[in-house]
């Protein structure tokens, strides 16, 4: 109207350049938020600001343009800002609710999502995202009741459902992942419970509680060096290891140590837990097996067999002897115990073991002892019973 009444007034004619700027900064600010564009959004909404200071959709959507920087503290600081000014801004209470939302506060946005919804049934952003946390408020309770009665299957379901509703939503998919890990681990399914903890703790490295859980699966998976890692860094961040996670430590690193020397358990097929008759019978059954006179085909096969019934007899040699089973089962490094076997003919071992298969090998000695090893072995007194 100033320019109509004076079409040459210079200052009219500036706050119309202005305000014109303003509209179309607004507008770009708006798409690049809706496009993703957050740093663009930001500069765009500061830029504003300069010129028009108290701007409500300004501030406002710097702070949307925050929270897809994920600077959730910061935004919720500007719209509590502009809510303090004008109470009744119910886009500014949607962006609250949003940003709690996002800090994983979904029961207060919930409360605060309906107030606003009182005061304006058909606001339309309030409503489709009070859904939304009704719904993932609804999957995580159903996942949770499932886990409490080891329907450890159905919590999976739900707490997958759950993170597929939206993968953004770090602070809720972080608790999501460590809940799903520990229905995983109820089912013994260790790698798909490790590979959670790893995606809840890169979301939360300070996640604790999940980390203890990924070091539980560590060691069910026998990944000793990586438990003993993940048990110091939970011991560091609470400033002194507890008695209890001292303990953790001790056990994993002695089973890393164990996990790099030959295991003579394994080698005769049986459990740490196996009486002196059970260790006996695996040794005749792998002797047996691995009988070089059994295995005499091709020469790679006979080279096989050979090894193989020298792995077995020191094997054998270690888990026979009191002793010796006693310090390999303390963690006691046993291989020079039992390298003097990979020293000696095959024919002087089948002479020492072979009142164990009721008479003499057949064939007779296969050649005499390498490194002037005697028929009693490399120092081992060796009686099969």
């Amino acid at each position: 109207k100033v320019l109509e009444r004076e079409p040459k007034n210079r200052s009219a004619s500036e706050e119309i350049r202005l305000l014109d700027r303003v509209e179309d900064d607004l507008a770009q600010a708006r798409a690049n938020v809706t496009n993703e564009r957050y740093s663009n959004a930001l500069r765009l909404y500061s830029s504003v600001l300069e010129r028009c200071e108290n701007v409500a959709v300004a501030r406002l959507g710097q702070a949307e343009a925050l929270m897809g920087m994920k600077r959730y503290h910061q935004a919720s600081k500007m719209i509590n800002a502009v809510l303090q000014e004008d109470k009744e801004n119910l886009y500014g209470f949607y962006l609250r609710a949003k940003s709690m939302y996002f800090a994983g506060h979904l029961e207060s946005a919930e409360t605060l999502l309906k107030k606003v919804l009182n005061m304006d049934p058909d606001d339309k952003n309030c409503k489709v995202l009070w859904k939304k946390i009704k719904k993932l408020l609804g999957l995580k309770k159903r996942g949770n009741d499932a886990f409490r009665t080891k329907d450890y299957q159905s919590a999976i379901e739900l707490y997958t459902q759950a993170i597929e509703e939206d993968p953004t939503l770090d602070a809720l998919n972080a608790t999501l992942y460590g809940n799903r890990a520990a229905a995983h681990m109820g089912l013994e399914q260790y790698e798909n419970a490790e590979y959670d903890c790893t995606k809840s703790l890169t979301i939360d490295e300070n996640y604790n509680k999940v980390r203890l859980r990924r070091a539980r699966c560590y060691m069910s998976l026998e990944k000793y060096d990586d438990a003993v890692r993940d048990y110091e860094h939970i011991a560091r961040s609470d400033g002194e290891a507890s008695g209890d996670m001292r303990e953790k430590i001790r056990e994993a690193k002695m089973l890393a140590k164990r996990a790099k020397r030959k295991d003579y358990y394994k080698i005769l097929g049986i459990t740490r837990h196996a009486t002196e008759s059970e260790i006996k019978k695996a040794y005749r059954k792998m002797a047996r097996k691995w009988h070089p006179d059994k295995n005499n085909g091709s020469e790679d096969e006979t080279k096989v067999a050979e090894a193989k019934f020298k792995e077995i007899s020191a094997a054998y040699a270690i888990l026979s002897d009191p002793d010796k089973k006693r310090k390999f089962d303390s963690g006691a490094d046993m291989e020079n115990e039992s390298s003097g076997f990979q020293d000696m003919d095959v024919s002087d071992l089948m002479s020492m073991f072979m009142g164990g298969f009721g008479g003499p090998m057949r064939g007779g000695p296969r050649g005499r002892p390498r490194g002037g090893h005697g028929h009693g072995g490399p120092g081992f007194s060796f009686h099969f019973g």
